[in-house]
């Protein structure tokens, strides 16, 4: 009882039109906001890594392959539009359903991050093994050595 009436205190009456207005400082609208701010964000990166995938085309066509691939994840799973929808969520005070659209949205921007990353693990293993066949090299080398003496 104390909760509710603290909450028609704090937020005005429990019964309003849905098309009503909400104060700036109420939950719902601030989680929206931030929501928005999100996927105005991401769809700036998408922006920048197709621009990216574009420079990169002529000069490093496997790195741009990798970016445009990314893109295609990522418009395959809808992010920006799932993003979008989460915020209508919010709007509407759909918590648990935004909640859990959330968690599997987190998923999938994790798989494309995963992809993007995936050419820096190629060049860590490139980079070892180049190192190993420097030791090989140089192993060798005082094996050599070892039997002249």
């Amino acid at each position: 009882m104390t909760a509710a009436l603290f909450a028609v205190i704090l937020y005005g009456s429990p019964v309003r039109s849905a098309d009503a207005p909400r104060p700036k400082d109420h939950p719902a609208h601030n989680l929206r906001g931030r929501q928005q701010a999100i996927s105005s964000r991401y769809r700036h990166f998408e922006t920048l890594l197709l621009q990216l995938a574009e420079y990169l085309r002529k000069t490093d066509p496997e790195r741009a392959d990798l970016l445009v691939r990314a893109l295609g994840k990522a418009r395959e799973e809808r992010i920006a539009g799932r993003m979008n929808r989460i915020a209508d969520l919010l709007r509407n005070e759909e918590f648990g359903d935004a909640r859990e659209r959330q968690t599997q949205l987190l998923t999938n921007l994790r798989e494309m991050l995963t992809l993007l990353q995936s050419e820096d693990r190629r060049n860590e293993l490139g980079d070892k093994i180049q190192h190993i066949e420097t030791v090989l090299k140089d192993l060798r080398r005082v094996t050599g050595q070892q039997k002249v003496a």
